[in-house]
């Protein structure tokens, strides 16, 4: 047999000189949930802003697209693996925003109607026109 060296007198490398790396336990998959983790945090944001601008209109558009995120991460997470919490989160807050701007729609319908339609006095009488 012959002894091989790399010319230092050090025994040259073989392509069984290093150990196997460790095998990752079966059904894993590193960075499999990374895209619908990218999905439920960004679904979490727009849920933030949905619920932070729920008395405003847009807010019930921020809440629906929230919701959307979040119910896109969940289909997206790898079976068997464990459910981002961060797509229902999102889908909370969207849910949460929708309802509260949808309430704030129904209790100032009448005022807004009032304010469009030309009477100023509707909402607050300040001044001795509106009496």
């Amino acid at each position: 047999m012959e002894n091989r060296s790399d010319g230092d007198g050090r025994p040259a490398m073989t392509p069984h000189a290093y150990p196997a790396p460790h095998q990752l336990p079966y059904g894993y998959r590193p960075g499999a949930n990374s895209h619908a983790s990218g999905l439920g945090v960004a679904s979490v944001l727009v849920g933030a802003l949905a619920l932070f601008t729920s008395w405003l209109l847009v807010g019930i558009c921020f809440g629906l697209v929230a919701v959307a995120l979040g119910f896109t991460a969940l289909a997206r997470a790898t079976p068997g693996v464990r459910m981002p919490l961060t797509g229902a989160i999102g889908i909370a807050l969207g849910v949460v925003a929708m309802v509260v701007g949808v309430g704030f729609l129904v209790v100032l319908w009448p005022d807004l109607q009032q304010v469009v339609n030309g009477d100023p006095c509707r909402p607050v009488k300040q001044h001795a026109a509106c009496y």
